[in-house]
């Protein structure tokens, strides 16, 4: 699989793949990114980042669905992921596992699989909607992920790369979040391995995580504007062909 597209939701969520990407791409292997949400400021802090990376000549776009909102958007998304698409003709598509964390994460899933026939690589980003704190760096169900362990020199890299987000909180996130796990004796070494699963096809009417909790989910205001939105744009999913 050396041609890969890589789905984002928002500026910054590249951390989660930064590391596998740029082994990727300093190996002389084709990829492409697209962000769903963009901002001038942030599609500048992200290709900062890439800069920094040495993934500045990557093929790039970004597409500035509103924030929060992408789900309200999803048959205009459709179309312009399905144009990118056909144009860079990518082996495989990385996106974020439909883990119910952020209804832009789900909506850039579903995205994926109504655009694209192929094969989807999942990448996690955090979950879900029951929890005011959730789960970063880590699938709902682990079951079927592959971790890369990074070198010290992508550590220090990917820690850089967090800071480089001035415009966001994304760096204080993961710092308290480090630091309070750590304190529990829970440590949650997020900059030492990179996560992926192969993705199975997604059903957007409901929870992926199942009983109480899915239950839970089902519930959340996130998961009804959801719904709602998924209702109103009447998307057929297509089952990946993996």
């Amino acid at each position: 699989m050396n041609r890969r597209l890589y789905l984002f939701p928002h500026p910054d969520d590249e951390l989660a793949v930064l590391a596998d990407w740029r082994r990727h791409h300093l190996a002389g292997l084709p990829s492409a990114a697209i962000w769903m949400h963009s901002t001038p400021a942030r599609e500048a802090e992200s290709r900062a980042v890439l800069d920094r990376c040495d993934l500045a000549d990557v093929p790039v776009r970004f597409l500035a669905g509103a924030d929060a909102h992408l789900h309200d958007e999803i048959p205009s998304l459709r179309a312009r992921l399905a144009d990118v698409i056909a144009s860079f003709r990518p082996d495989v598509v990385y996106a974020p596992a439909f883990d119910h964390g952020h209804v832009d994460h789900d909506t850039t899933r579903l995205l994926a699989q109504l655009a694209w026939s192929g094969p989807i690589t999942e990448y996690p980003l955090y979950f879900a909607y029951d929890r005011r704190i959730q789960t970063l760096h880590r699938f709902a169900d682990p079951r079927g992920e592959q971790r890369i362990a990074l070198s010290p020199e992508e550590r220090t890299l990917k820690i850089r790369a967090a800071r480089g987000y001035p415009s966001q909180t994304i760096w204080r996130i993961l710092y308290w979040y480090s630091l309070i796990h750590g304190a529990l004796l829970h440590p949650r070494y997020l900059g030492h391995t990179e996560r992926y699963r192969h993705g199975l096809p997604i059903d957007p009417t409901r929870p992926s995580i199942g009983g109480p909790r899915g239950a839970r989910i089902a519930e959340t205001a996130a998961w009804q504007r959801w719904r709602a939105a998924v209702e109103k744009a009447h998307p057929e999913p297509r089952r990946s062909l993996h």
